[in-house]
């Protein structure tokens, strides 16, 4: 599925159940994994100090390397100093990374994400896939949550979840809500394809191994997102549903759903 993924450390025991959850998204393909903290940051330092904490940053990654190793899962480690969001992305680019993992929360006794704090700030600007993990993977994921809204945008990731979901060997679960009062004529014809496609997609899915099903429902999407999250391990959306926006609005559904929800959530652009 993934060829190479980055993630982000800094250090803390909250940043490194990222390592958990890519032992079990890689078991299988075995990517290439790079470790990378940004040390020496915010605080300036002088050429001396910033040198020591590049250096310890190393040896921090190298004991998470070895642990990678011994799972069998290939790895290597970025140590470098300067602000966390750029120098990740910028990591990313030059490692040609296709995925990053990382958690909401690291050493910041922050209870909850702040606005521009590093992980959303991640999550807005990144061109690869971000799997935003909440603590370690449990033993078994049994379902995936898909939200679809009917474009075809939000079901492009679909083929690509799917071999996630063949690989944890666990079930899709698709989930449309249908937004207070925009039941028209149009929307039940368009909400007929949705079903159709969905039905089909199913079908194809089970001839592959991946259980499928589908649940519809009426209400605030975010919130029904989030509720529905309890019978699942993790949620994978798209951040470019309907209107195709090319960046995340504060207070989109996506957004909302990363703050509330308890399970990690994979966002797909």
């Amino acid at each position: 599925m993934f060829k190479r993924i980055l993630v982000p450390l800094d250090g803390s025991e909250q940043a490194e159940a990222a390592i958990d959850w890519v032992k079990k998204i890689a078991a299988r393909d075995r990517p290439l994994v790079t470790l990378v903290r940004m040390a020496a940051w915010p605080v300036p330092q002088d050429a001396e100090s910033v040198a020591r904490s590049v250096e310890e940053a190393r040896n921090y990654l190298q004991g998470m390397e070895r642990e990678l190793n011994y799972a069998g899962i290939p790895a290597k480690i970025i140590a470098r100093s300067g602000a966390a969001t750029p120098g990740i992305l910028r990591v990313c680019e030059e490692s040609r990374g296709d995925a990053i993992v990382m958690t909401a929360r690291g050493g910041s006794k922050v209870t909850r994400w702040l606005v521009g704090g590093t992980a959303e700030q991640v999550m807005r600007l990144s061109e690869v896939p971000v799997l935003l993990v909440r603590g370690k993977s449990p033993r078994r994921i049994h379902r995936m949550l898909v939200p679809v809204d009917g474009s075809a945008r939000a079901e492009a990731a679909i083929p690509a979840l799917a071999l996630i979901a063949r690989q944890l060997k666990c079930a899709m679960l698709f989930l449309h809500v249908c937004p207070p009062g925009r039941k028209s004529n149009a929307y039940e014809a368009e909400f007929s394809r949705l079903l159709r496609r969905i039905v089909a997609l199913s079908a194809r899915l089970k001839r592959n191994g991946v259980r499928a099903s589908f649940r519809a429902e009426v209400g605030d999407a975010a919130e029904h997102i989030v509720k529905a999250s309890a019978r699942a391990q993790m949620i994978a959306m798209t951040t470019h549903g309907r209107g195709g926006v090319k960046r995340w609005i504060f207070g989109s559904v996506a957004e909302k759903v990363v703050h509330a929800a308890p399970v990690p959530v994979l966002i797909w652009k």
